[in-house]
């Protein structure tokens, strides 16, 4: 279905994308982990073609992915997923400017 979206146009992928960020989100809410972090990663890239990784709704999307990995990281080894952590903290942080 991803797929499908950005052939047929970016409107389409940017509104798949925000969709997938929304769906993901009730998906951790409701810990089907899995799923959402399926959905997530996918809503970030859509999103960040779309719309540019510095986009709220882009940010939006990487801080999803962030919080999933802050519950799922618990029960897993610190080094690589603190890292990957992390990365997507950073992706979901305002950019500064260079004033």
């Amino acid at each position: 279905m991803t797929t499908f979206a950005r052939e047929r146009s970016p409107q389409d992928a940017l509104t798949l994308g925000s969709h997938l960020s929304s769906h993901g989100a009730l998906l951790l809410a409701v810990e089907r982990m899995d799923e959402a972090r399926t959905a997530l990663e996918e809503a970030y890239r859509l999103l960040a073609a779309s719309l540019g990784a510095g986009h709220p709704k882009t940010r939006s999307a990487a801080s999803r992915m962030a919080e999933y990995l802050s519950k799922t990281g618990q029960h897993e080894p610190h080094g690589k997923r603190q890292m990957e952590y992390e990365k997507w903290l950073r992706l979901s942080e305002k950019p500064r400017s260079s004033e």
